[in-house]
C-alpha cells in the first residue's frame, strides 16, 4: 500500500512539479527503503531459496523494486522454492486487504455521491463551487486508491492459485449503486447495482435488512465524522488562541520599546528604540489583519475566552 501511494505521488509529481512534494517523496522513500532492508533481512531467514533472484535485481527507485512476496512467483515456483506455507499466510493477508479496501470503497463511492449532491443543492457562486470541485476530486482520487488496492489484491491472489469467484476481478461498472435518497427515475428498476455491494454477508440479507444496515452505517459514520469536526474545531480554536496572543505579544513589545525610548537621553538608543516600537507595531498589526481575513474573531470587552468560544460553537450546532 505505501509503494502504491508513493508511485502515485511520483505520477503527479511528473505531471505537477512541487519542490514541497519533491521533498516529502524522499522523505517517503528514505523510510520505506529503511522498511524493505528489514524485510530483506527477514527474508534471507524465510525464503533462504530466492537469494539468486534478489542479488540480481537491477537498480531502480525504491518504490518500483520487487519485494518478492510468494505472489511475485508463479504456482510452479512456489514449490520449487517451498513456498507453499507462505502462499497460504500471504492469502489470508490478502483477503483481509480485498475486504477492507471493499469496505472503503463503499464508503468513497457513498462519501462522493453525498458530495455530488450537496453541489448541485447548494452550491452556487463561482468560488464555493471551486472549493467543491476540489472536495470532489478528492473524493474521486479516494475512490481510484481503494479500487487500486482491491484490484492489486486480487491480482495477488490469482497469482497464488486461487481459482473461486470470492473475490471477482473489479469493474468500473461494479461499483454502480441506486440512490436510495433520489426518487425513482424512469429506467432504474432495469440497473443492477454491483457487486461489490452484495459481496460477503451483504449478499444474504433481504432488501428491508440491507437498508437498515446501510442506515445504521451511514448513522455510525456520521458520528464518528462529527467526533472529527469537533476535533479540528478544537484545534482551530487553540490556533485562534496563539494568534491572538502572538498579537497581545506584538502590542506588548510595541509599548515597551516606546517606554525605553522615553527613558533614555542619548539620541541613538532612542531612535534604535523607537525604531523597534514601530517594527513590532507593524508586526502587531499584520498579525491582526491576517487573523481577521482568515475568519479570525476577538471577545467582546468584558466577555472571556471561554464564553467566546462557547458562543462560536452555538453556530455550528
Amino acid at each position: 500500500m505505501i509503494r502504491r501511494l508513493l508511485q502515485s505521488k511520483v505520477r503527479r509529481q511528473r505531471t505537477h512539479q512541487l519542490v514541497s512534494s519533491e521533498w516529502e517523496i524522499q522523505d517517503e522513500r528514505h523510510r520505506l527503503q529503511q522498511q524493505i532492508k528489514k524485510w530483506r533481512r527477514d527474508q534471507r531467514e524465510i525464503m533462504s531459496k530466492i537469494g539468486d533472484r534478489v542479488a540480481a535485481l537491477p537498480s531502480c527507485e525504491v518504490e518500483d523494486e520487487r519485494l518478492f512476496l510468494p505472489s511475485d512467483f508463479d504456482v510452479h515456483d512456489h514449490h520449487r522454492y517451498g513456498l507453499e506455507q507462505l502462499v497460504r499466510e500471504e492469502m489470508k493477508l490478502r483477503e483481509g486487504q480485498a475486504h477492507d479496501a471493499l469496505r472503503d470503497l463503499r464508503a468513497a463511492i457513498k462519501y462522493g455521491r453525498t458530495l455530488n449532491q450537496h453541489r448541485k443543492a447548494h452550491v452556487r457562486k463561482q468560488g464555493p463551487a471551486t472549493r467543491a470541485k476540489e472536495i470532489i476530486f478528492d473524493a474521486r482520487l479516494k475512490q481510484s486508491t481503494q479500487a487500486e488496492k482491491y484490484r492489486a489484491a486480487h491480482a495477488a491472489m490469482v497469482r497464488l492459485g486461487r481459482t473461486d469467484n470470492t473475490f471477482p476481478e473489479l469493474k468500473d461498472g461494479d461499483m454502480y449503486t441506486k440512490d436510495t435518497m433520489a426518487p425513482h427515475a424512469l429506467g432504474d428498476g432495469s440497473k443492477t447495482e454491483g457487486w461489490i455491494w452484495n459481496v460477503g454477508p451483504l449478499g444474504k440479507m433481504t432488501e428491508t435488512e440491507y437498508e437498515d444496515w446501510t442506515k445504521e452505517i451511514d448513522r455510525v459514520q456520521w458520528f464518528r465524522a462529527q467526533a472529527d469536526m469537533w476535533r479540528w474545531q478544537e484545534e482551530l480554536e487553540i490556533l485562534e488562541e496563539e494568534f491572538r496572543r502572538t498579537a497581545r505579544a506584538f502590542d506588548r513589545m510595541a509599548f515597551v520599546w516606546k517606554e525605553l525610548a522615553g527613558k533614555h537621553t542619548r539620541r541613538g538608543y532612542v531612535a534604535y528604540a523607537h525604531e523597534k516600537s514601530a517594527m513590532y507595531r507593524d508586526m502587531a498589526k499584520e498579525c491582526k489583519d491576517k487573523f481577521e481575513a482568515a475568519g479570525g474573531t476577538w471577545p467582546e470587552t468584558g466577555t472571556s475566552l471561554t464564553d467566546h468560544i462557547r458562543r462560536a460553537r452555538k453556530n455550528l450546532s
